[in-house]
């Protein structure tokens, strides 16, 4: 590096730099300022510390001043997205649930890639079912506001972040990337849910998401190891609201759910998961693998004030889904997204 001098021995003696400090090591890495090699060093290291919430505000301010989001006026606007990485390959779960939570009048700005540690991404899934994930930024939005729900796909609005994709790829761990997908929506949101692959990472993304202005959001983690949350395990969830930031208390088993095992959650290849998208979006997958996206949807409806209560966003996602409003919303945006490609 030029005129600035990687921190190989900070990392090496595992000790924490500031935020000021690290987000000019992170300036040069998406400037390309950084070779492939001292990129792995950084991930590794990085990882073996631990990465906390000075590195982690350090990479957002570093990609954000380049890519400040965009601001539209639309009410209940959220995003609902885990980091990925929590290794039980279960399908597609927050991205069904945006379905839903469109389909009871939220606006979602999902914002997602293709698998790095999965067998099938949202962005992958997305593609599977219709729709253009590359369409126009100005036809996404559209759609958005149409549709109730735009899919924004990473590589088109973070060419700096695609850099280190390969090389993500590559390592096949989690790394400080995997937090910082979530927090880097194109769109200025106004909820945002957040699930995390390791409960070391409650805190950090917590403290950059509330440094994001979000008027309310959530980081959570089920106590079975799943970045969503779960029906019958606990959940560990942290609060965010403004700059403040708390623990939640919810019990998700008061809600009545049946009893599952986590292979209940289980996806598997594209197909397979593109088979269980369609399943519960049409309402003829019922049991766990619905309930669970009854719950993440629920609960979306709730933080954003569509429902009063999480029960009753849990019902409201359930009248969703018998009245095939959730089906409606992706028929609907693949005609958005595709409308004058030839086919």
């Amino acid at each position: 590096m030029k005129s600035l001098e990687f921190p190989y021995t900070n990392l090496l003696l595992g000790e924490s730099l500031s935020k000021q400090k690290w987000e000019p090591v992170f300036h040069a890495l998406f400037c390309g300022g950084l070779k492939s090699h001292e990129v792995r060093s950084l991930l590794l290291f990085l990882a073996k510390k631990g990465e906390g919430g000075s590195e982690l505000g350090g990479c957002l301010a570093a990609l954000r001043r380049g890519e400040p989001p965009r601001r539209i006026a639309l009410p209940f606007l959220i995003d609902v997205c885990g980091t990925g990485g929590d290794g039980m390959q279960t399908f597609n779960i927050s991205t069904v649930s945006a379905f839903v939570i469109a389909g009871a009048g939220g606006y979602v700005a999902k914002h997602g890639n293709r698998s790095v540690s999965s067998q099938a991404g949202s962005s992958d899934l997305m593609e599977a079912l219709g729709v253009e994930i590359e369409a126009p930024f100005s036809r996404m939005l559209l759609a958005l506001q149409s549709c109730h729900l735009g899919y924004f796909h990473a590589p088109l609005y973070h060419s700096s972040f695609a850099r280190v994709q390969g090389i993500r790829r590559e390592l096949g761990i989690q790394t400080l990337f995997n937090m910082l997908g979530p927090l880097i929506n194109p769109i200025e949101l106004k909820y945002q849910m957040i699930g995390v692959a390791s409960r070391k990472w409650l805190r950090p993304v917590a403290q950059s998401l509330s440094g994001l202005k979000r008027k309310r959001g959530v980081v959570y983690r089920s106590k079975e190891g799943f970045d969503e949350l779960s029906p019958g395990g606990g959940n560990d969830i942290l609060y965010v609201e403004g700059h403040h930031t708390r623990k939640l208390r919810f019990d998700a088993r008061r809600l009545g759910f049946s009893k599952a095992r986590k292979e209940d959650y289980e996806g598997g290849g594209l197909k397979t998961n593109r088979q269980i998208a369609l399943g519960i979006l049409e309402n003829r997958i019922r049991g766990p693998r619905q309930e669970i996206v009854l719950l993440n949807s629920g609960f979306a409806l709730w933080l954003t004030g569509i429902a009063s209560s999480v029960r009753e966003g849990v019902e409201k996602s359930r009248w969703v889904l018998r009245n095939g409003r959730a089906k409606e919303v992706l028929d609907a945006l693949r005609r958005a997204t595709r409308r004058g490609l030839h086919r």
